[in-house]
């Protein structure tokens, strides 16, 4: 992003804290629009307003929205959307991105994401004189956050969930601090979800923490902090945009950053299991091996269902040495998620760790089978093949390794070991060089690579004593 575009966004979200900037304008300008794109934009918006209009005197027969009840337009609205583009669901969450969808000719194009649904029928609804809120959730029954519309009609609350073509008034129930509703899940099972109530300050929020993933994922570390920062900035309770942040420091090994956002989302959402499990993952770095397995322990109490957390679990039970414990849990996150190549993976580690090699090398097939791709699997399976003896397919492993990853030290440093053990000294040199220049202080690799030298020095100095008939000299 350029400073320009920066500054914009920046001054913007100042002024729409302090009322001076409406939410749709604030949105455009997170869509990454400047000042005469969000004029261009704010142009669209009012042609689907018209088109809404239209739509209204031929299927209401009314002139203006404001002549229906508050829910009668609510769910007015929400039926012309979905009748326009019926298939809606996509990875759209910047608001100009899902308002060129709306309007694209093409009855067939997807639309966006909860985000983008929202944020459009928010704008649009605020346009009709709705009074709007909205809810979110981190369960992870969705991939990421989930965000839908709550309508404000006098006393009664109306939920819409925009991703569903049958999602207004959403059945709902409440407690003190949350609403429940219900999904249906895999295999006929109905989810009960709990969703936290949220401000239209935590839809902007939204979308700077979704463009913030955007940017991870894409590499751009450094900006996705940037757009967390303002994610928190909107909205100083988002939990989500804390955690976020939180694995975002992880990766960049700012660790104690990164355990500061995780406290702090807990703290604003104590139910919050991903932050639990997340915080886990950094003591366990950390050799906190007990307080990460209690952050497991807690996530799993949050969410039986989160194989991750599981797995996690086993991976810090491997550490204390617990390896059958670890296998328990991986069993239980593949359990959960049949198809977790990473489970599978580590299952099969602690079985080399209990000397049971053939059983480990079926699970690494079934990590590799799951993801061919994994490149540590390959490597792993590696090392079991060599606790077998079997250095030809250990090798051959190790070079798959190898060409998934170009920069793996230790599948060079155990294909050298491989043909050390067949004594094939010079190739096993030329791995341990390739190791040692991806990771200079490898103290193994530079010991390995000297035992062989010392090998191939005995062999030649013998032909070279044989050559002239002399005799090694000895002392008396």
């Amino acid at each position: 992003m350029n400073k320009e575009q920066d500054d914009l966004e920046n001054r913007t979200i100042k002024e729409f804290l302090k009322g001076k900037v409406s939410l749709e304008r604030a949105l455009l300008v997170a869509s990454g629009l400047d000042e005469e794109g969000v004029e261009t934009y704010v142009g669209k918006i009012d042609k689907i307003q018209e088109n809404f209009t239209e739509w209204l005197k031929e299927k209401k027969n009314v002139q203006q929205p404001q002549e229906l009840s508050v829910y009668d337009r609510a769910e007015a609205l929400f039926n012309y959307l979905w009748e326009t583009k019926p298939d809606r669901y996509n990875s759209n969450f910047l608001l100009a991105d899902v308002i060129d969808a709306q309007l694209s000719e093409n009855v067939n194009e997807k639309v966006g994401n909860c985000i983008g649904l929202t944020s459009l029928y928010t704008v649009l609804g605020i346009r009709n004189g709705l009074e709007l809120s909205v809810l979110y959730t981190n369960t992870q029954m969705f991939d990421e956050s989930h965000t839908l519309n709550l309508l404000h009609d006098g006393d009664q609350e109306v939920v819409i969930e925009n991703i569903h073509p049958s999602g207004f008034n959403f059945k709902k129930e409440s407690d003190s601090e949350n609403i429940i509703l219900e999904y249906n899940a895999e295999e006929s099972k109905t989810l009960r979800i709990k969703f936290k109530k949220g401000t239209l300050k935590t839809l902007l929020a939204s979308e700077y923490n979704n463009k913030g993933i955007e940017k991870n994922d894409l590499g751009d570390v450094e900006e996705s902090i940037t757009d967390f920062d303002k994610a928190i900035e909107l909205d100083p309770n988002f939990a989500i945009a804390y955690c976020n942040r939180g694995t975002i420091k992880s990766s960049l090994n700012d660790l104690e950053g990164a355990i500061d956002d995780y406290n702090k989302a807990i703290e604003l959402d104590p139910n919050f299991a991903i932050a639990y499990c997340n915080r886990g993952t950094i003591k366990s770095s950390l050799n906190d091996l007990e307080g990460a397995i209690d952050d497991y322990n807690k996530a799993i109490e949050l969410d039986p269902n989160f194989a991750d957390a599981y797995c996690n679990r086993g991976n810090a039970q491997q550490k204390l040495k617990k390896y059958k414990k670890a296998i328990k849990d991986y069993n239980k996150a593949i359990e959960l998620q049949p198809n977790y190549a990473k489970a599978f993976n580590n299952k099969a580690g602690a079985k080399i760790k209990l000397r049971k090699f053939k059983k480990a090398i079926k699970d690494f097939n079934r990590a590799i089978e799951l993801d061919p791709n994994f490149a540590i699997a390959y490597c792993n399976r590696g090392n079991a093949q060599q606790k077998l003896k079997r250095f030809e397919e250990a090798i051959d492993d190790y070079t798959k390794a190898i060409k998934l990853d170009p920069d793996y030290a230790s599948a060079y440093f155990n294909r050298g070991y491989a043909k050390q053990k067949l004594k094939r000294f010079e190739e096993a040199i030329e791995d341990y060089n390739k190791a040692l220049k991806l990771k200079p202080d490898y103290k193994k690799a530079y010991r390995n690579k000297k035992l062989c030298e010392r090998k191939l020095k005995g062999p030649l100095l013998t032909r070279f004593l044989e050559l002239f008939k002399l005799k090694p000299y000895k002392s008396s």
